[in-house]
């Protein structure tokens, strides 16, 4: 099916809106509640205390950052396995077996390019890596900047 004009429901672009704010205003809030001092680990002080060496806080944040992972992978599992199976368009060339290892070690480089810079700047500024808890999520952010970085190139 080809996109048109008349294909695009103008309630459809408000909803695209109100779903971009609301992930915002929620996302700026849950920040609150997994970031030192902020309001939210000031409303609730226990956020702020230790526990294994490492604040509340911190465990709140990366555990959900991967519930909310293992959601994403979910929905993504179902829809595929939801999708009618059709025959690809003409246009959209299909890859051989070379082509698409070809595809992923691109994608690999690149998000390896993307954790390394990224891993690289933050030791250069910090200078030590006292747990691995402080460069995950910088790895993390590497990671997808490679990534994004990866698919623009495999899109050219």
């Amino acid at each position: 099916q080809r996109w048109t004009r008349a294909s695009f429901d103008p309630s459809a672009w408000l909803w695209f809106a109100v779903s971009g704010a609301l992930g915002a205003a929620t996302h700026v809030v849950w920040d609150a509640f997994t970031h030192h001092s902020r309001w939210g680990t000031e409303l609730l002080p226990f956020l702020n205390r230790s526990v294994g060496g490492f604040p509340v806080f911190q465990f709140v944040q990366y555990g959900s950052s991967a519930l909310a992972l293992v959601v994403i992978g979910w929905f993504v599992a179902t829809g595929l396995r939801r999708a009618p199976a059709v025959p690809a368009p003409v246009e959209v060339p299909v890859l051989g077996r070379r082509e698409r290892w070809g595809a992923l070690g691109l994608l690999a480089l690149c998000v390896l390019a993307g954790v390394v810079h990224r891993c690289a700047r933050w030791y250069a500024h910090f200078g030590r890596v006292e747990s691995p808890l402080d460069i995950i999520p910088t790895a993390c952010f590497g990671a997808g900047a490679g990534l994004a970085a990866g698919l623009l190139l495999y899109g050219v």
